[in-house]
């Protein structure tokens, strides 16, 4: 009974690693070291900015090997987990963390380097934030809890089958969307240095593979969206109001991941009429109507299966008070209830974020149709 213990065991012990390994195929592991500097973007911020900052991330990500078409089209990307956490040495700023959900793709790749980007978009903590019994100081940001947004441009460099070294440019940004003033956003642009691991990689003979790509659609698609969102009124402690949002689009396939699309929106913003009739000058329809916005926009959208990033560059076609510049900038991430590749009819619900320059003006949620 005891030589068959020990035989049992020698063989677990012998082969653990191999059948550990099988569960976990195409994973990877990355633990990272960043080092950087709060970049001032605007004249507007008076918290004094000296010290670098320090900080890194634990990633967990996966290799996909093409189960969706649009993994294949992809050039099988990895997708992950990050969690991300920046010290930036400022009595007045104090640290951040942030988890967001992330993907990967190639740009040039050889057999043992490559170049590579990678997008990740979540939510953030921030220690410190303007208060005005008792951090004046940080006029940067106004509450606790934020967007994260990290870019990052990394090398690839292949040391062997379970090992990749990754020097990174990283850049990353925290914001409340304006919900919560002040909020010019914290930026910071890093040098990233970090090791990926993945104890079981896929064989070349793994990935999934198709003989011929289908045609791509050359029919237009009719969309309709609607997004609400909150921001604080224009001063420090003020009330919140609703921002509402419509629009609509056509949009068209180019590649087997990218499609763009051209339309018009249109705003309600309650945090402007409210400001201009505390003012006394307008009167309610003419503080109303003040209040509107009407754009026209560009935009493409990127397909990772039925989750999609996109962006909209849109030029406002009225002027109007507190309306700060002559365009805008809309991020979009959309979750489509059904394949978009193959339904004619896609709902889906989303999240954007609308800036001026890089300063936002808020963050929304958003449901839409496109048919």
């Amino acid at each position: 009974m005891r030589i068959k213990f020990i035989l049992i065991l020698i063989f677990q012990l012998y082969f653990f690693p191999y059948t550990q390994a099988q569960k976990y195929k195409g994973w990877r592991i990355e633990p990272n070291f960043t080092y950087g500097k709060i970049f001032v973007h605007t004249s507007r911020i008076n918290t004094p900015i000296t010290a670098n900052t320090i900080g890194g991330e634990i990633a967990i990500e996966k290799k996909l090997h093409g189960k969706n078409p649009q993994h294949i089209y992809a050039k099988y990307p990895e997708v992950g987990l990050l969690l991300n956490y920046q010290n930036f040495n400022q009595r007045y700023i104090g640290w951040g963390m942030g988890f967001a959900p992330y993907i990967n793709m190639d740009f040039i790749k050889y057999k043992n380097f490559r170049l590579y980007g990678r997008l990740a978009v979540g939510i953030g903590w921030l220690s410190d934030h303007y208060n005005a019994a008792n951090n004046t100081y940080n006029n940067i940001v106004g509450s606790h809890v934020s967007n994260n947004t990290i870019l990052r441009l990394a090398a690839g460099v292949k040391i062997n089958q379970h090992w990749e070294l990754r020097p990174a440019f990283h850049f990353s940004h925290f914001s409340n969307g304006a919900s919560q003033l002040p909020n010019y956003g914290i930026n910071i642009t890093s040098f990233q240095l970090g090791v990926c691991y993945q104890p079981q990689p896929y064989a070349d003979d793994e990935f999934i593979k198709i003989d011929s790509q289908p045609k791509l659609s050359k029919r237009f698609i009719f969309g309709v969206s609607g997004n609400i969102g909150m921001r604080e009124s224009t001063t420090f402690g003020g009330a919140k109001y609703p921002i509402y949002q419509l629009s609509a689009d056509v949009s068209r396939w180019i590649t087997r991941l990218h499609r763009v699309r051209v339309g018009v929106e249109y705003e309600k913003l309650d945090y402007v009429q409210e400001f201009l009739l505390n003012l006394a000058v307008y009167n309610p329809q003419q503080a109303r109507q003040q209040a509107t916005r009407f754009s026209a926009y560009g935009g493409i959208e990127i397909m990772w299966g039925r989750f999609t990033l996109g962006g909209n560059v849109s030029f406002y076609l009225t002027k109007r008070e507190l309306q700060p510049y002559f365009m805008h900038f809309r991020v979009l991430a959309r979750y489509y209830f059904c394949n978009p590749v193959k339904a004619k009819i896609q709902p889906y619900v989303g999240w954007g974020l609308k800036t001026h320059k890089i300063i936002a003006e808020y963050m929304s949620l958003n449901v839409g149709v496109l048919f």
